[in-house]
């Protein structure tokens, strides 16, 4: 079924489509909040507030003109910032974050976390603000445009772009970073 069917669907709380949705969903969304916290008990739990809120806004204007993933995706941003806030210390770690043999660190677009450097999940996960955190990897990790980005996180897309750089501006300060080139929009946005 074609996203914007199901959504539609699930707004008339059809099971199967509710279903179909966390089925799709509930593993990128686990991924997601693991990312951010490292966690897996605490990401399964998210993941349960997600979808419950996702139950509850069903019929809320808000989500009426946006897709189904961007839609999952601010729950999950909103329902990690509630749970994240309260909670979250920040940790000074003093630590040697180039590589051994003193090469730079390489981030590509798109990775999974498996093969990022053990160094920028630490810095990711302690130096970052939580926003810079979710616009980093809901654009490198997840995948989405700037647009899509801004619509998640509740900002325009010139904020989204400002928190881009200054999150990635911090990285390299802290780590020996290099940035690998997204086709040209994404490329010139880094350096601007």
């Amino acid at each position: 079924m074609e996203e914007s069917a199901l959504f539609k669907a699930a707004r008339k709380l059809d099971q199967g489509a509710l279903i179909t949705i966390f089925d799709n969903y509930a593993p990128a969304v686990y991924r997601y909040c693991f990312r951010l916290c490292r966690d897996p008990v605490e990401s399964d739990i998210v993941v349960g507030d997600v979808f419950a809120r996702f139950l509850e806004n069903l019929s809320s204007d808000k989500y009426q003109a946006i897709k189904l993933r961007i839609c999952i995706f601010h729950i999950t941003y909103q329902t990690m910032i509630d749970r994240m806030g309260a909670s979250r210390q920040e940790v000074a770690v003093e630590r040697k974050l180039k590589t051994e043999h003193g090469q730079a660190l390489t981030l590509k677009p798109s990775e999974s976390d498996d093969s990022l450097p053990p160094q920028v999940l630490l810095f990711l996960t302690t130096d970052l603000t939580a926003v810079q955190r979710h616009v980093l990897l809901l654009r490198y990790l997840e995948d989405f445009s700037l647009n899509e980005t801004a619509l998640i996180v509740g900002k325009s897309v010139s904020n989204v772009k400002v928190i881009q750089n200054r999150a990635i501006t911090k990285l390299r300060s802290q780590v020996d970073l290099k940035v690998e080139d997204r086709p040209q929009s994404f490329a010139s946005n880094l350096d601007t």
